[in-house]
């Protein structure tokens, strides 16, 4: 009875005496309620080397540089409730000339960035350190325009882009030891193709050796680069540099060896494309958030992404073998696709739109022009009609 009145209202001992159980990060949650999604390659191959999500379609890139487009939608489950049953279907639209980007052989995994529309790809790997840019037509991932640009001493080993506005930009890596930082203008323009900056718009510097991969987000002004190192006693590590835009670095760590980097939207996380699984990190000490982990037949992981842009709904992973494997992650519904078809509509009727009013400003100027030349035709009429009385009275007088 004493010691009851003694602890009356306190905490009970053991919850000073045994820890709570750690939480889980929520995005190992979705691991059970949606298991990971399979798409095979048409050919083992081939490996991937890019892929983007967007809001309808992830748009890919192979080793030999083939243009893939895959179809996919989350839609309510035909049981009821509130289950999403997600599909993913590969696209089989008929093409004359097999659409492709340049690649070569310089490098394991042909470095390749893909925007955030999908409608420009941009490729390195040239022995000259040239990058290549593609426009590409997202409804059947045909090539519509093509440039270039140099900046490079060596090969360029990785690409990364992110929006700015209405413009994009992308860092590009090499054998150098230097990242870059390009612009591309008039993304959005639907009858202007996008325009790439000259020379780079920035120069980043402090690895001493080849860049292995590296990421880019505009909105907070950091630069991830990783580079190649070899420790003698253990297996290959990356070591990660995080920069801002000014060049300046700002945190370092040393991770496994990956094969892609990712920051999400709010810069709160990177994403590290690991041998056989994803992992996401926290920038602000590097502390493990997350892992998605594939099949263990899988081949290793050569590239990945987490989509689309508006928000955060699949992390898709590229294989070596050219396989995908698809992750829903949590909080994930079929909304979003259909906003994205809608989003894609409204922006095919803006450009209609715009169509219709370039003909009509056309057509009101040849209607105007057209009476301008009837009325330069009368007035001319008129003046050879008073040339005429005139002539005929000189020769009245003459008579």
């Amino acid at each position: 009875m004493e010691q009851q009145i003694a602890h009356f209202g306190q905490c009970p001992q053991q919850l000073f005496r045994t820890p709570h159980p750690a939480r889980g990060p929520s995005s190992t949650r979705p691991l059970q309620e949606y298991p990971p999604t399979i798409t095979k390659a048409l050919t083992s191959s081939v490996g991937m080397c890019a892929v983007k999500v967007l809001g309808d379609r992830v748009v890919g890139v192979n080793s030999l540089g083939v243009i893939e487009l895959h179809h996919w939608k989350l839609q309510k489950s035909k049981d009821g409730g509130d289950k999403w049953v997600f599909k993913t279907e590969r696209d089989a639209s008929p093409f004359d000339v097999v659409p492709r980007v340049p690649v070569y052989a310089t490098t394991a995994v042909p470095p390749v960035a893909i925007s955030s529309q999908g409608r420009v790809i941009v490729s390195g790997g040239a022995p000259t350190g040239t990058v290549h840019i593609r426009l590409v037509d997202v409804e059947n991932g045909h090539v519509m325009a093509r440039a270039s640009v140099d900046g490079h001493a060596g090969v360029v080993t990785c690409l990364a882009m992110d929006v700015l506005g209405d413009d994009e930009c992308f860092v590009s890596g090499s054998t150098d030891c230097s990242v870059l930082l390009w612009q591309l203008s008039h993304m959005n323009s639907p009858f202007r193709p996008p325009r790439v900056s000259s020379c780079p718009l920035m120069a980043f510097r402090g690895h001493r050796t080849t860049i292995s991969t590296c990421a880019l987000s505009v909105p907070l002004g950091l630069v991830v680069s990783a580079s190649d190192s070899m420790c003698l006693t253990t297996n290959d590590t990356s070591v990660v540099q995080v920069y801002n835009l000014m060049g300046t670095c700002i945190r370092q760590h040393a991770m496994e060896l990956c094969t892609a980097l990712q920051l999400s939207r709010d810069g709160s996380l990177l994403t590290a494309s690991l041998p056989q699984c994803l992992r996401s990190y926290r920038v602000d000490d590097f502390s493990v958030a997350g892992e998605f982990a594939h099949p263990k037949e899988h081949a290793m992981v050569s590239c990945s992404d987490i989509g689309p842009h508006e928000a955060d709904m699949l992390a898709v992973t590229g294989h070596a073998d050219g396989s995908l494997v698809w992750h829903v992650l949590p909080d994930a519904d079929g909304h979003l696709s259909v906003l994205g078809s809608v989003g894609r509509f409204l922006n095919l009727n803006s450009k209609l739109k715009v169509v219709k009013g370039t003909v009509q400003q056309a057509q009101k100027l040849a209607i105007s022009t057209i009476d301008n030349a009837h009325a330069v035709s009368n007035t001319a009429k008129d003046i050879a009609d008073e040339a005429k009385s005139m002539m005929q009275t000189i020769f009245g007088l003459f008579k």
